[in-house]
C-alpha cells in the first residue's frame, strides 16, 4: 500500500502541470508577434521577421527558465510535505504502539501484530484525514508561492514582449 501511496504522490508532482498553459502562451505570443510583423510596411517585414524570431527565442528561454524555477520549487516542497507528514502518522500511531506492546508473553507477536491492525483499522478516518488535511493545506500553499513565482516571471516576460512590440512599431 505504501508503494501505491509514493507512486500517486510522484506521479503529482511529476506531471507536466504546465502544457496547457504553454501551448495557450505560445500561440497568445505568436499571434501577437505576427500582428506586429503584418502591420509593418513592407521595407521592414524582413526586420521585424528576424526580431520576431529573436524574440520567439528570448521567450522560449524565459519559458525554460520559469518551468525550471517552479519544478525546483515543486520538488523541493513535495520533499518538505512529505517529510512533515511522518511525525503525523507517527503521532497518531502512538497508541496502537503501546496498546500492542502491551502484549506479552506466549503467541504476543501475533497479538501485537493483531492489536496494532485493528487499532489502525478502527483509527484510519482519524489518522488519514488529519495527515490529508495537512497535505491539502500544504499543497495549497506550494500553489500560492508557485503563483507567485509564475505571476512575477510572466509579468517580466510580457514586458518583453511589449519592448519588441514598441520596437518594431517604432520602426513600422
Amino acid at each position: 500500500m505504501s508503494k501505491a501511496i509514493a507512486s500517486s504522490w510522484a506521479e503529482v508532482f511529476e506531471a507536466d502541470l504546465f502544457a496547457s498553459f504553454q501551448q495557450s502562451a505560445d500561440k497568445a505570443i505568436g499571434n501577437l508577434l505576427k500582428e506586429v510583423e503584418a502591420s509593418c510596411p513592407p521595407g521592414l517585414k524582413e526586420r521585424a521577421a528576424k526580431q520576431f524570431g529573436v524574440s520567439m527565442n528570448e521567450y522560449k528561454l524565459a519559458m525554460e527558465k520559469i518551468s525550471g524555477t517552479v519544478n525546483e520549487a515543486l520538488q523541493s516542497q513535495q520533499k518538505d510535505i512529505s517529510r512533515s507528514l511522518v511525525p503525523l502518522v507517527q503521532s497518531s500511531l502512538k497508541d496502537g504502539y503501546r496498546r500492542a506492546t502491551e502484549q506479552h508473553g506466549r503467541g504476543s507477536v501475533v497479538r501485537r501484530k493483531e492489536t496494532f491492525h485493528e487499532y489502525v483499522s478502527s483509527h484510519k478516518d482519524e489518522i488519514f484525514t488529519g495527515s490529508a488535511e495537512t497535505v491539502m493545506s500544504k499543497l495549497n500553499a506550494v500553489a500560492e508561492a508557485v503563483g507567485v513565482v509564475l505571476q512575477k516571471k510572466l509579468i517580466e516576460l510580457a514586458e518583453k514582449v511589449l519592448h519588441f512590440e514598441l520596437l518594431i512599431s517604432r520602426h513600422c
